[in-house]
């Protein structure tokens, strides 16, 4: 059994089962844990609840899509363009019409400063 008292677990090395182990490689000590990360705000974590069934890459660049869409109602009518007849999200596809947006509204905030004889900005 585990060195440590209250512990089941097989010893796996120096008398310490795998979970005890682990802490003490991590921490130098068996019995610390590490705290937990920060906790996702409100809105991540409804749309994480909406999306629950893709992957963290997916979810990754779902936010990333929102983020580039300025207006609430641009993001309405991407989704609306995005969505599957069965009901389902192309995340891939709401990636590229953001990301055709976000390029369209660049160009045309450069064409403005060039119509304006102002300087390229970084």
């Amino acid at each position: 059994m585990c060195m440590i008292d209250g512990c089941g677990g097989k010893p796996v090395a120096k008398g310490l089962c795998a979970k005890h182990y682990m802490r003490l490689r991590r921490t130098g000590d068996p019995l610390r844990t590490r705290r937990s990360g920060p906790k996702p705000s409100a809105l991540v974590a409804a749309q994480r609840e909406l999306l629950r069934d893709c992957s963290d890459r997916a979810f990754a660049r779902y936010r990333l899509a929102l983020e580039l869409l300025p207006s609430q109602e641009d993001r309405k009518r991407a989704i609306s363009a995005a969505s599957r007849p069965n009901g389902s999200l192309n995340i891939s596809k709401l990636l590229d019409i953001a990301m055709t947006a976000a390029v369209r509204s660049a160009l045309a905030e450069a064409r403005t400063d060039l119509e304006t004889d102002k300087p390229f900005r970084d």
